[in-house]
């Protein structure tokens, strides 16, 4: 019997060593093709105050929104301070202050932006927990994580991959305008892609009335794929919930952030507000800033890092402060040259400061903060306007500044600064469900969700600190009928 010839040379007819070679290189091809592919199938979006264009219309319900590439907000300044109002302290305890820690070291840890290797990051940190989602509860650590995401310029790429340009009525939904706001780290072009999977669009929400409101339905392309970033948290499309918790951050968080603070990312922006001059400069020391040459508005690079410091108030529920100096150089390029600074930034309250308040009562209220040895007053108003307790959650106040001065009499969308004073409140009010009008009764109760901290082990904690997490479990899967508040 003759010998079986090559599977190859068989179906082509063609046993030459030449042949072999040929489709053995198409074959290598094909192969950095699909791993060109996969290493670049990643994407983020990014924040800022939202331009005109983006109206409650076309779905854009906030005060910011996604951004353009160029169009970034961001930090300037390499240290960032946190701290707790004394409405934290008291609901959350010492367990809270140490879960909100947990999630500052996890951006401590990342490396400089400038030699980040986006390889390094897994596409997908979440991890269930079946204890803690049978409770209802929501992580601490990993909520203060995807809220952190919006402070340090990152948007929900879930939600924006695809976004409505515009929509045009005739008489009503008749034409939708599509644009992209989801950027590959690499290549900065629009992408599909969100950590390795391709998504698509699959309907546009349109409604005429009472109010007119269009947003497209964006989803994966496959449905079981679905490996959502951190900064996509408590989004429309957001699959975290109860449950859940983070271990880090995702290649397109990172990703993200790279683009935004790495060295070679030079934007036109003004300075955070109280910096003076701290000598190394045309100025001279403390307090005898020059302003004619300190240079307030120029091309900044990205900080590289940013490092998040906490800082405390005098007790453990005591509110005053004594203002610090943190102190840093930097280059900044304005119309005569490249100018070395070192200066210095009086920090009197913490750029984000945690507080904890009934945020499901759609009022307002405001938070009262003593400052420096003299007992200097700072205070905040905050509104709360979402509809829905599971929207109102947590109320945000996000702070952006842009730079001056405008071009041909227009409001730039960006590049701009985040500055100091960001508000994180938690929802202090305890479980609660919801009744629809069809099904009022106490045992037609919806659970929502109960403040709680936990990994993948069993041991849980749940808030306000010191509650027994044994009598939830008997409330909720004893005979309570599934209800939040016992029997």
């Amino acid at each position: 019997m003759a010998p079986t010839q090559p599977l190859i040379s068989a179906s082509y007819g063609c046993a030459d060593e030449e042949f072999k070679l040929r489709m053995l290189k198409k074959l290598c091809c094909l192969c950095l093709v699909a791993i060109g592919i996969a290493e670049t199938a990643g994407a983020f979006s990014l924040l800022g105050l939202r331009p005109d264009w983006q109206t409650d219309r076309r779905g854009y319900s906030s005060d910011f929104g996604p951004m353009n590439i160029g169009e970034e907000y961001r930090w300037n300044v390499p240290t960032v301070y946190y701290g707790f109002d004394n409405s934290f302290l008291e609901y959350f305890g010492a367990k809270g202050v140490e879960e909100i820690d947990k999630a500052f070291q996890i951006l401590n840890s990342l490396p400089s932006m400038s030699s980040a290797r986006l390889d390094d990051f897994p596409f997908d940190t979440r991890r269930p927990n079946s204890r803690a989602q049978s409770l209802n509860l929501l992580d601490l650590k990993s909520t203060t994580l995807g809220f952190l995401m919006a402070n340090i310029g990152l948007e929900s790429p879930i939600r924006y991959v695809f976004t409505l340009g515009d929509v045009i009525d005739a008489p009503c939904c008749n034409l939708f305008i599509m644009k992209r706001r989801n950027f590959d780290p690499d290549t900065l072009v629009p992408t599909s892609f969100i950590n390795g999977r391709l998504w698509t669009y699959r309907d546009i929400f349109c409604l005429c009335t009472p109010i007119q409101i269009a947003f497209p339905v964006n989803t994966p392309v496959d449905p079981l794929a679905y490996n959502e970033p951190v900064a996509a948290s408590f989004n429309l499309f957001s699959r975290y919930g109860v449950g859940q918790f983070y271990t880090g951050l995702t290649r397109d968080d990172v990703g993200g952030l790279k683009y935004i603070y790495n060295r070679g990312n030079q934007n036109y922006e003004t300075i955070v507000g109280g910096v003076v001059g701290t000598g190394g400069g045309p100025w001279g020391g403390v307090g005898g800033t020059n302003l004619s040459n300190f240079a307030t508005n120029g091309i900044r690079s990205g900080v590289d890092k940013v490092t998040f410091v906490r800082l405390d108030f005098d007790s453990l529920i005591g509110e005053t402060l004594q203002p610090i100096t943190n102190s840093f150089d930097e280059t900044v390029i304005t119309p005569r040259g490249a100018i070395q600074q070192s200066i210095g930034r009086i920090v009197a309250v913490p750029d984000i400061l945690f507080a904890a308040a009934d945020t499901t009562t759609r009022a307002g209220f405001t938070i009262t903060t003593t400052v420096g040895p003299n007992g200097e007053i700072a205070s905040e108003t905050i509104s709360f306007t979402e509809s829905s307790p599971v929207l109102a959650l947590i109320a945000h106040r996000f702070i952006g500044t842009r730079p001056a001065p405008v071009i041909n009499g227009a409001i730039l969308a960006g590049p701009a600064l985040i500055a100091p004073g960001h508000w994180i409140v938690f929802n202090n009010a305890g479980p609660q469900g919801i009744n629809d009008p069809f099904f009022v009764a106490e045992t037609n109760a919806v659970p929502i969700y109960t403040w709680g901290s936990f990994d993948s082990s069993t041991n849980i904690s749940i808030y306000p600190f010191g509650a027994s997490i044994e009598e939830l479990e008997r409330q909720i899967l004893g005979t309570g009928g599934g209800i939040p508040w016992g029997p």
